[in-house]
Parts: structure tokens; sequence; C-alpha cells
């Protein structure tokens, strides 16, 4: 009987251990999903924030302003778009969504990228959808990006020779991220020194040409340190994948919003001012 006794215990011991060293898919922001509940994003505003923002085109730095939309909405599962009243008999998804609004001038013509993130509130570090447009003078292009229960495709068309119209299939790769939806979801990070993950990543989808931005990479994550820009109070976030470091900030007040970025290649944020309010009137 004590023989049995100590057996059960012994096997209940190891159980509890097992599961919770276990990680789990999008584990980081399981660590603080209370962020996408908070009932500041019920206020029926959005938060539109604007940049001074920089970009590398033909090989010279381009400044502009760039502007970030965060609002709440509703996704109705069977189209996977923002859901109408009324709601009855609808299959409805929680969603922050972070529209990225890109334009600019170079010495050839105009350049202009909406990048459209979709996250869910539940886990604002799980995608469920993300779209982008380029328009330019040689064309459009557009790419879909959808987690279908767990696998991600991304659907492009393009208006280059060697691409056009297709997909590709991404699989179910761990704690995944696209790199356009950081603004947001790193925003829901459990902030404090040391904090670390990996997991495997797209490089930004802001592009008129797919090229090698549709190869999965695997990145490290960490939260380095506390630091100012100017008189915000700031929590500094490293990420490396590939070739690729970039270097952000976020505010240590919530909403935790972007305050500076910089990535190796050039691209860079600074907030310059901030509202909530109802843009779409």
């Amino acid at each position: 009987m004590l023989k049995k006794t100590l057996l059960l215990a012994f096997t209940i011991f190891v159980t509890v251990i097992f599961y919770s060293c276990k990680t789990t898919k999008n584990e980081l922001a399981a660590q603080n999903n209370n962020w996408g509940k908070n009932p500041v994003w019920d206020d029926g505003l959005a938060e539109v924030a604007v940049y001074n923002a920089k970009r590398v085109q033909y090989g010279k730095t381009v400044e502009f302003d760039a502007v970030l939309i965060t609002v709440k909405e509703d996704f109705n599962k069977k189209f996977w778009a923002k859901a109408d009243s009324p709601y009855d008999n609808k299959e409805l998804l929680g969603i922050l969504k972070l529209n990225t609004v890109l334009k600019y001038e170079t010495p050839n013509y105009p350049y202009s990228y909406l990048i459209s993130t979709f996250v869910e509130r539940e886990n604002p570090m799980k995608l469920a959808k993300q779209t982008v447009g380029s328009q330019e003078w040689c064309g459009n292009s557009f790419t879909d990006l959808r987690n279908e229960n767990g696998k991600f495709t991304l659907y492009y068309n393009t208006y280059w020779d060697s691409e056009g119209k297709g997909e590709k299939k991404l699989g179910t790769p761990e704690n995944f991220l696209v790199e356009d939806q950081i603004p947001l979801s790193f925003r829901s990070l459990p902030f404090k020194e040391g904090f670390s993950q990996k997991g495997a990543i797209l490089p930004t989808l802001a592009k008129n040409k797919l090229g090698k931005n549709t190869e999965i990479h695997y990145y490290t994550l960490k939260v380095v340190s506390s630091e100012k820009i100017g008189e915000i109070n700031c929590w500094k976030v490293e990420i490396e994948f590939a070739d690729q470091t970039g270097t952000y900030f976020f505010e240590k007040e919530f909403p935790n919003i972007l305050v500076s970025s910089k990535t190796s290649d050039g691209r860079e944020f600074l907030l310059k001012q901030r509202e909530r309010r109802t843009y779409w009137n």
C-alpha cells in the first residue's frame, strides 16, 4: 500500500513539472494577455499615432510622416472581415487592428503602403490576418496572410513576372510573428529585464516584390533594459533574425505605445504625437 501511494505521488509530481515546463505556441503573450482585454479598447475611439519616419529607397534615406492607427474590431469568422450590426447569429472574434500608413516621395515617383494587421484580443501575439497593399507608378501589389485554424497561408498578387498571383503554405511555425505586427503585439509583452523568447518570423511584407520575404526565419527576442526616450520612460526590446536586427522602445505606462524603433535596414520611427479619436467621422 505504501509503495502504491509513493508511486502515485511521484507520478503526480512528474506530471505537474512536465506541464509547467512545456512550451506552447505564442506563450509569451499568454503571460500578459490582459493587455488586450483592457477596457480602454472598448471606448469607441481609435489610437492615432504619428511618427517621424525614415526608410531607404533606391539606396537613399527618405523622411516622411508615418501614421499608426490601433482600434478594436469584431471579426465575422464566416468572412474573416469586420462584422457589421446586427450581430445575431454571427460567430465573432475579438480583434485589435493596427493600420500602418506609409506614404513618401522618392526622386522617381511616390510610394504608398497600407499594412492592416489583425491580432486576437485574447492573445495579442496571435496573428489572425494581415493584408498589405502597395501602390506606385509601376503597379499594384497585394498580400493576404491568414491564420487558418493554426495553419498560416500567404496569398499574393504582384505585378512581377516572376511572382504574379499565387499562394504559399507556411505551416504551423512555433511562436510565429510577421515583422509588421511588432509595433502592436510587443506592447503586450511581460516587460521585465532578461525576458527572452524564440520563435519563427516572416520579414516585413511592405514590399511591391516579395522576393525572399516569403521565407521564414527564426528570431530571438529580449527585453534588454529600462531607458528614457526624451522624457518618456521606456522598455527597450531587441529582436534578431537572419541578418536583421531591430531595437524597439515601448512606453512603460499602459497602453505601452511604441515610442521609437530602428532596424538594421534603415527603417526608423520616432513618436511625435498621439491621440484617441473617431477618425472615421
